[in-house]
Parts: C-alpha cells; sequence; structure tokens
C-alpha cells in the first residue's frame, strides 16, 4: 500500500487544499477543495483512482 499527500495551492491566493491517496483501495480524498476541480480530477485520473471531496468551509466577515 503506498499513500500519496499532495497540498494543492490556489494561484494568487493564499488557499490550500489537499489530496490524499492510497494505491491499495484505489480511492483519493480531496481536503477544502477550490472551485476549480480540473487539478484533482486530473490527478485521480494519472493514478486511476476514486475520487471524493470533502468540503470545510468557514467563512467570516471581518469588520
Amino acid at each position: 500500500m503506498t499513500m500519496l499527500f499532495e497540498s494543492i495551492q490556489t494561484a494568487g491566493i493564499a488557499q490550500l487544499s489537499y489530496l490524499v491517496g492510497d494505491d491499495g483501495t484505489q480511492t483519493a480524498a480531496v481536503i477544502d477543495p477550490r472551485p476549480d476541480v480540473e487539478v484533482y480530477l486530473e490527478l485521480a485520473r494519472k493514478h486511476e483512482w476514486r475520487l471524493r471531496i470533502f468540503s470545510r468551509r468557514t467563512f467570516t466577515p471581518i469588520s
């Protein structure tokens, strides 16, 4: 079993999302995805993984 952990930065802003994949189950999870999910789909295709996306969004207004 091989695990992959990759952080993906969105250009122009300080946002990171994370891809965690497992070759044993051929499954990957995305944590805190950015709106354009194509980068995750490409990585999943490359590794032949099924993809799960988890979103944790909390917006706090700045006054």
